[in-house]
């Protein structure tokens, strides 16, 4: 039964990744097996701004340039409806992004790009 479990284990992730959304222990499993990969595939897909948020630091120790890009795309999405909440909640993010090293020019980049919007 041995080696057949990684094959029961990838229909189980697989299955939960695709129907069970916004659940921390999916994150919380993989990250105790170090599968780091599938980690970030899965919390980068399906999680939301307050999740990602959570695994931050992880995100920074390991994925640096991925979790910029995710929050580049989370502050365009969130401003596509301007209003004060969207926008208080965009600089929120800019601020997490600053903790990532080496977005200055991102952000630089970011925020030219939404003054020229």
């Amino acid at each position: 039964y041995e080696d057949e479990w990684p094959i029961y284990e990838k229909k189980i992730l697989d299955h939960y990744h695709k129907h069970i959304k916004h659940s921390d222990s999916i994150y919380y499993y993989l990250l105790d097996k170090e599968d780091y990969e599938k980690f970030k595939e899965c919390l980068l897909e399906e999680a939301d701004y307050p999740t990602i948020k959570h695994f931050q630091q992880i995100m920074i120790d390991r994925y640096p340039n991925e979790l910029l890009e995710t929050y580049t795309d989370i502050v365009y999405r969130t401003l596509e409806t301007a209003n004060v909440k969207n926008y208080k909640e965009s600089v929120k993010i800019i601020k997490q992004m600053k903790k990532i090293p080496d977005s200055e020019d991102r952000i630089i980049q970011l925020v030219n790009n939404i003054k020229n919007r």
